[in-house]
């Protein structure tokens, strides 16, 4: 444009830096160099804006294009836009997220933190922006300073929402420390506080939480699990009635006949088909024990119609 003695303006300069934005593939060295370039030359033009409101939609618009790649410098530019226009507070929280996730994109954890605490004293975060880092603390192993910012967001007075505390459980799932249960426990409690009437618990982490106990031998904390869903109205999926399922044939393979009879009719109860493989798993195993007259209650207490579902 120049070679024709046309001169680019901030637009030209955010279709540069957009279009960059939407390669698949990471940027190389020269294509972030020209990404940085162009930003700066972007800011130069904006400074002179008398709305600083419309640059600050502009440049959240670039932010919304590019955060995803970690490719240029958030929090560098950040403090660039804050200075050029110191006069005007960005009171945007989205705007301030994007910047944070894009730290934590690019593997700049500390960077992120350093963006929230800048948020933080323009009072401009919210629970996201700190569940954004505590999230990037977590994926690097920081367990440490996952806790760290997660007990500030507390200090805050900030209410920790529910995937503030599924993104812990995922991380403890991996985890195999002494009172891993416990803590997840804990977690779990978070959740069932922090979520809203007809809002729905995501049956991934229900059904993962209900396998790491069982895995781990805690099948009573499996089964307060799903009465903990149950006292919340929640409906259940397929993938989570077959991990139920496998609850009550585990509470039968160690002989605890009340729990398992006692989830089998709750869950007949509440109007799902009885499973057949589990009836027959309990019926077998009573047979072996020679239960039979809790195999001829159990068969009676079953209606008909649906034993042969």
């Amino acid at each position: 444009m120049r070679t024709r003695g046309v001169e680019p303006n901030s637009q030209s300069y955010m279709q540069l830096i957009m279009g960059l934005g939407l390669k698949v593939k990471r940027l190389n060295n020269l294509e972030k160099y020209w990404l940085q370039k162009w930003f700066d030359e972007f800011v130069r033009i904006e400074s002179g804006n008398l709305f600083p409101k419309k640059f600050f939609a502009k440049y959240k618009k670039l932010l919304r294009c590019v955060h995803y790649k970690g490719d240029m410098n958030p929090k560098k530019n950040l403090y660039l836009v804050l200075k050029t226009f110191e006069n005007k507070k960005l009171r945007d929280s989205e705007t301030w997220n994007l910047v944070i996730a894009s730290c934590v994109q690019g593997k700049n954890i500390k960077d992120a933190e350093e963006v929230l605490e800048r948020a933080r004293l323009e009072q401009v975060a919210n629970s996201t922006s700190y569940h954004i880092v505590i999230k990037g603390y977590l994926k690097s192993k920081d367990q440490q300073s996952a806790h760290r910012v997660f007990k500030r967001m507390l200090e805050d007075k900030m209410v920790a929402d529910k995937s503030t505390y599924e993104t812990f459980i995922q991380y403890y799932l991996t985890q195999e420390e002494k009172n891993t249960v416990e803590t997840l426990k804990r977690l779990w409690q978070g959740i069932l506080l922090t979520t809203k009437k007809r809002e729905v618990v995501s049956s991934v982490t229900s059904i993962a939480l209900s396998k790491y106990y069982r895995s781990h031998g805690a099948l009573e904390e499996a089964e307060q699990l799903y009465l903990d869903l149950k006292l919340k109205r929640k409906a259940l999926d397929k993938d989570y009635l077959e991990e139920l399922n496998q609850v009550i044939m585990q509470f039968v393979d160690k002989r605890q006949y009340i729990s398992a009879v006692s989830l089998y009719f709750d869950l007949v109860g509440q109007g799902y088909s009885p499973n057949s493989k589990t009836l027959e798993h309990i019926t077998r195993s009573f047979e072996s024990n020679s239960q039979f007259e809790a195999i001829e209650q159990l068969m009676k207490a079953i209606p008909q119609d649906l034993k042969n579902k």
